[in-house]
């Protein structure tokens, strides 16, 4: 062993240059040089306009690109990422009117969330597009009202709740920035009113409620004022949740919510915890400053202890650094016999913390590390130039990243496991915070400190939105559960009987995967139910024919009868047709024989005349190919009185086989059918929210209701 005590100050200084050149890769660009600010390219500048406008930030390609501030000559500052000359990633926009906006720019507008505070003392917290109030938003005005909603265009359009400063509500539908639809207003005294808007004031059918729930008057409005009285079914508006049916609708909200407000606790958490991390390293840096360890003394390495020393092996290694407790501990540079060299943090005798490793063949590693192996934020650049930016594991390309190529192009990104891209997806570069892209260790902890408390800024005002909605949420829960209190669910002593049908194994028209599996677990699902179930599958016309006749001669006057049908379903001549197996259909002349009209289905209910008829059809699958005249998706059927009918998706529309043992209509409405005290009419509501949400809106249930009474498959 070779101890050289008495040249630390040289390689200290070697070291303290070689740190500083590759702990971090340079938040300070070099400054711009010359008065040409067409030629400025990666570096910091300031310019000013022939307006006296003027911009201080990062320039490249001859314009803003980078992070910056930008002083107009009137006043109005914008401080955030520039890219070809425009705002575009995060910004905030201050006006001298007193507008502000904080928040995702594109291309120099307004894109993405923002919150938006205006100099009347409105807010406004949501969703842009091009400047304008676009998507989903919350807006509290200056008098305490507040709009909880989707705007388009500027305005509110579509689905919100407009709370009154009185306290009164409106929920239900908007267009032009009124109420337009179908909505429900609740009165600060308890009233209520259900039905039709239009340019903000009752028009159409409509009833007023009462505190205690009974109806006050019903039938058509015209500019708020009753019209004609008559008797208006409460299931006319099947756009909007009743007001006894809410608790449910409530509770789905209140869990999104609180899922939403976790998410947002745990992010807090964990940038806290960088925050800390960060601190630590800063107050590290700081301590160091102006400060030498001693040198190490004596031969046996073991003994050395927070002191600077050089050990060099018999083989030809070589570390350089700070010891600690007879290890490499602190700062470092570790060279190896075969060229290749290590500079960095260590702990405990192996690489940890920040550095970078350099091989011989010219390949270089800067990041994190732990025990010995790259693992955290990393860039691996290979001596071709091209380079890849991203989270690494044990040594391996392990989480989001981003491969270059050496003219700077990206080649792929994704997600990759063991060095392996296993999902291509788009990354976003900005998304490695923890990558240092300046020549200071200093300066890129406080870039990071910055970058993680304006992310903490944000998430505590969302965390304070989310928890204003809890509290909302409660208390609507609170007076929905209140009524429900009052409302029992009267005893359900109908017998009820149910044919279910699933037909997979066609002949002329696709093999399906999943109709005779929906079939059987909707068959099960019934019978806990306490249905009385006739399950068929794989029927051909003729067994079709013969199970619907049995069916409707067993169905007697006050019994609950449920038709079910999982199979291929067609469109021909504005008619549906459900199919059989065994069949031969090539075009639509040759549905009507081959398949069953479901208007003959319709047919033996109402001739049952039994007491409430439900008809479900899961019978659009996306497998058939549209063919000699023949849709895939079926048109809505009029319901019987007294009957409702579900549809899988909407018309015109194909519905999923599902890619597990169910369909994604069946699977959910198995699920919401088993919880109690749901009626029906909200069991497909919910179902419709479910299947939207899981197709990503490529398939929307609809159903159409007749029914005078209430249903629930358990009560």
């Amino acid at each position: 062993m070779v101890t050289i005590c008495s040249m630390k100050n040289f390689y200290r200084l070697i070291l303290a240059i070689g740190l500083l050149t590759v702990l971090t890769s340079s938040f300070a660009l070099p400054p711009c040089q010359g008065s040409n600010v067409s030629k400025w390219n990666n570096c910091f500048g300031r310019w000013t306009s022939n307006t006296n406008d003027v911009y201080e930030g990062d320039f490249n390609n001859g314009t803003y690109n980078g992070q910056g501030t930008y002083t107009a000559a009137n006043g109005d500052k914008y401080v955030g990422e520039w890219k070809d000359g425009k705002q575009n990633g995060y910004v905030t926009a201050t006006y001298t009117t007193g507008q502000k906006y904080v928040g995702e720019y594109k291309e120099g507008k307004r894109n993405g969330y923002l919150i938006a505070t205006y100099p009347n003392g409105g807010k406004y917290a949501g969703e842009f597009k091009d400047d304008v109030l676009n998507g989903q938003g919350t807006f509290t005005f200056p008098d305490g009202a507040k709009y909880v909603g989707e705007y388009k265009g500027d305005e509110k359009s579509g689905q919100g709740t407009f709370t009154f400063p009185d306290g009164a509500k409106y929920i239900g539908e908007f267009k032009e920035d009124k109420q337009s639809g179908q909505g429900t207003y609740l009165f600060a005294d308890g009233k209520y009113f259900i039905g039709e808007y239009q340019d903000g004031r009752p028009n159409g059918k409509g009833i007023d409620y009462r505190p205690d729930g009974s109806v006050l008057q019903s039938g058509v409005y015209k500019n708020g004022t009753l019209v004609q009285a008559r008797y208006i079914d409460p299931n006319s508006f099947t756009r909007i949740a009743k007001v006894k049916s809410a608790p449910s609708a409530v509770e789905a909200q209140r869990l999104e919510i609180e899922r939403k407000a976790a998410l947002l606790e745990e992010d807090r958490k964990r940038i806290e915890e960088e925050k800390r991390q960060i601190a630590l390293e800063r107050q590290r840096i700081e301590s160091q400053k102006g400060k030498q360890l001693p040198p190490c003394q004596g031969s046996d390495d073991s003994k050395w202890n927070n002191c600077f020393g050089t050990y060099i092996w018999p083989d030809g290694e070589k570390y350089v650094g700070d010891w600690k407790d007879g290890q490499q501990s602190g700062q470092g540079s570790y060279i190896r016999a075969n060229g290749n060299r290590y500079t960095g943090e260590f702990l405990k005798g192996k690489r940890n913390g920040q550095g970078t490793h350099t091989w011989a063949d010219g390949d270089e590693y800067a990041g994190a590390w732990k025990d010995g192996e790259a693992n955290g934020q990393g860039t691996y650049t290979w001596s071709s130039g091209s380079k890849h930016v991203g989270e690494w594991n044990g040594g391996y390309k392990n989480g989001l990243g981003i491969e270059y190529l050496a003219d700077g192009r990206i080649s792929r990104s994704g997600i990759w496991a063991e060095d392996k891209l296993v999902t291509s997806q788009y990354v976003d570069p900005n998304s490695f915070t923890r990558i240092a892209k300046g020549n200071s260790a200093a300066a890129a902890a406080d870039a990071l400190r910055l970058e993680n408390e304006r992310k903490a800024a944000q998430l505590e005002e969302e965390r304070r939105k989310f928890e204003e909605e809890k509290r909302q949420a409660a208390l609507e829960r609170q007076r929905t559960e209140s009524q429900k209190a009052q409302t029992q669910v009267v005893p359900d002593n109908r017998r009820r009987l149910a044919l279910v049908i699933g037909n997979d194994n066609y002949s002329s028209m696709p093999v399906l995967n999943n109709a005779v599996n929906d079939a059987k677990s909707m068959s099960d699902a019934l019978k806990q139910a306490n249905f009385e179930v006739l399950y068929y599958k794989n029927l051909n016309k003729r067994g079709m024919e013969e199970a619907l006749y049995t069916f409707a001669q067993k169905l007697a006057k006050d019994d609950v009868g449920m038709f079910y049908f999982a199979g291929h379903g067609v469109q021909a001549n504005s008619q549906n047709f459900l199919i059989p197996v065994a069949e031969n259909v090539k075009k639509s002349a040759d549905v009507q024989f081959e398949g069953i009209d479901v208007n003959r289905v319709m047919a033996y209910l109402r001739d049952s005349k039994n007491s409430l008829n439900i008809v479900v059809l899961d019978a659009c699958r996306s497998s058939l190919p549209e063919r000699g005249g023949m849709s895939r998706g079926l048109t809505v059927t009029e319901a019987p009185q007294g009957s409702i009918v579900a549809y899988a998706t909407s018309p015109g529309k194909a519905a999923s086989d599902g890619d597990g043992g169910n369909s994604p209509f069946t699977k959910n409405l198995i699920r919401v059918m088993q919880r109690k005290g749901v009626k029906i009419e909200d069991v497909f509501k919910e179902v419709r929210v479910a299947v939207s949400r899981e197709t990503n809106g490529e398939q929307v249930p609809q159903e159409v209701s007749q029914l005078v009474g209430d249903f629930y498959f358990r009560p």
